[in-house]
């Protein structure tokens, strides 16, 4: 039996339902929570064939022990940790001047590419 993967977890029910009536077997459960937890072990399955993202060596700054990462899409922003208005970000100018480069396999960021080839100032 084949299930196609879709965010929607009710689709992901109804398509087992459809599966399961096509071999012409009763359901050999009732319960709805029964159905529930089913349902769950489908999920599950169905998140084990999820491929990783591809992750690639990005650069990466040191700063008093701390990493700072490169940001998702703003060209040449370094973030640290913490939530949006607690945490510290830093050009790649002043990470230049104060910390240490490093690198680390992350998820790709087409903006780096050129920090690779020492362009970043």
């Amino acid at each position: 039996m084949q299930i196609k993967t879709t965010s929607d977890s009710t689709n992901v029910l109804e398509t087992f339902k459809r599966e399961w009536d096509k071999l012409g077997q009763p359901y050999p459960w009732k319960d709805p929570k029964v159905l529930a937890e089913r349902q769950r072990m489908v999920e599950m399955k169905l998140m084990d064939l999820n491929e990783k993202a591809e992750r690639v060596k990005q650069p990466v700054f040191y700063l008093n022990g701390i990493t700072y990462l490169p940001h998702y899409s703003q060209r040449h922003l370094w973030v640290g940790p913490g939530t949006e208005e607690t945490r510290l970000t830093y050009s790649t100018t002043e990470m230049n001047e104060k910390g240490r480069m490093g690198s680390m396999f992350l998820w790709k960021r087409s903006w780096t590419e050129d920090i690779w080839g020492w362009r970043i100032l």
